[in-house]
Formats: C-alpha cells, structure tokens, sequence
C-alpha cells in the first residue's frame, strides 16, 4: 500500500489520486499557508510578501550595482508593467532608490540603508516564521523536496 492520500486528507472524495495530481495540489496548499504565516509577520514591520520580496531581491541580487525593473519582474517571475508601483511605493517610504541607468528610460533600483536595515530588523522573525512551518519533518525530507523541486524547475525552464 502507498502513501495515504494528501486530497483526501484534506476532505476531498478522490478515489484514485494521481500522485502527480497530489504533488502540485500539495504545493499549493503548502505554499498558501506558508503565505499567510509569513504574511502576519511581516505586517508587524507595514510590509507584505510582495514588498518584502522586492526588497530581498534588490538587497541580495542587485548589491550595490542595483537591477533594472525588468530583472526584477525576472526575478520575482511577475509582470514587468507591475513592478512599477510597488517600486513607487517601496521609494515612497525610502527603503529603495532609483537611480540613472545607461539610458534615459531605464533606471537601477538598490536599496537604502533604512531599507537595509528593515530588512536586518524583520528577518529574525522571518526566519521563525519558515522554521515553525517546517518543525516536524525531518531534515532529510526537506533535502529530498529540494531535489525535487529542482528537477521540476529544470524541466519546467522556458
């Protein structure tokens, strides 16, 4: 007998799941809660996921040489055209500047030093909120979902 049934552990009267089918629906499921933890804390700090992503991007990928909106929207795997207003509102409140790029249109986004020291401030209690979703499966298991994911990002690349 196989593993039990993730669908019909959440009530829904599947007869024979496929485990494909099961996979992508459990990541989901996973990925929503995951969402909304994570979300109540940052709400603590006046960000939400999305601005926190943008932010851990400029900080971490774009440095100190900053990253067009358009390697944002890479990045974050969203819209180039919905970059613009959340980096309005991120400059708004002084976490991220814009400054000149190699053209007339474009612009380098990098972070501030309030902006940086946001982030260092929200962090510890980030980092809580991703260990409490991941308390009681063991460490091998988290490996073997990397690996997993991995491969679905490698055949899944576009």
């Amino acid at each position: 007998m196989g593993a039990p049934s993730f669908l019909k552990g959440l009530g829904y009267p599947v007869e024979k799941p496929r485990p494909g089918d099961e996979a992508v629906y459990g990541i989901t499921w996973l990925a929503s809660i995951a969402q909304r933890q994570v979300a109540k804390v940052l709400k603590k700090f006046r960000l939400t996921p999305v601005k926190f992503n943008y932010l851990m991007v400029v900080k971490h990928i774009g440095s100190s040489k900053g990253l067009s909106q358009r390697e944002i929207a890479q990045r974050l795997l969203v819209d180039a055209g919905n970059v613009t207003h959340v980096l309005d509102d991120l400059e708004q409140r002084g976490w991220v500047v814009r400054h000149p790029g190699p053209d007339r249109r474009s612009h380098r986004i990098r972070i501030t030093p309030k902006g940086s020291r946001l982030l260092d401030e929200v962090w510890p209690a980030h980092k809580t909120a991703i260990a409490r979703l991941t308390d009681g499966v063991p460490e091998k298991a988290h490996r073997q979902l990397v690996d997993i994911l991995n491969k679905w990002r490698e055949n899944l690349k576009t």
